[in-house]
């Protein structure tokens, strides 16, 4: 696993404070810089699902996963990201795919089981999904 760079921990300390608009030129420019490690894109992704601009976080987690496709938290977040753009069938296999890739990861069981109680609810109410998965 690659160390975090500067310009990472500058804007997981922007992220931090919830500016996520300030925190996208320095991941943007983290990512040119290190075009191969998959966290800047996660956490861009992370900051534009936190603007609720799901598209655009997808995309980010996608690309995280092609540069690490062993690792559950690109997927999930994947899942988390298409859940939100009203498409559960995907987010399920998504989640699903997460905990394949690693069975015994923490985060992943948790989405799974969040993503569950969701569906549930969404089923008892007979609503829609309204309720955004926190990432």
């Amino acid at each position: 696993m690659t160390p975090p760079s500067t310009l990472q921990d500058e804007a997981k300390r922007i992220m931090r404070e919830h500016r996520w608009e300030d925190a996208l030129p320095i991941l943007l420019e983290d990512i040119e810089a290190n075009p191969r490690d998959p966290w800047s894109p996660m956490y861009l992704g992370s900051c534009y699902y936190e603007l609720q601009d799901y598209q655009a976080a997808l995309d980010w987690f996608r690309r995280a996963e092609q540069l690490e496709p062993e690792n559950p938290t690109p997927i999930g977040l994947q899942g988390d990201a298409l859940h939100c753009l009203g498409d559960a069938d995907e987010a399920r296999e998504l989640y699903l795919r997460a905990l394949e890739v690693a069975p015994d990861d923490e985060l992943a069981i948790k989405n799974w089981k969040r993503f569950n109680q969701i569906e549930q609810k969404a089923e008892q109410t007979g609503r829609g999904n309204d309720d955004k998965p926190s990432i």
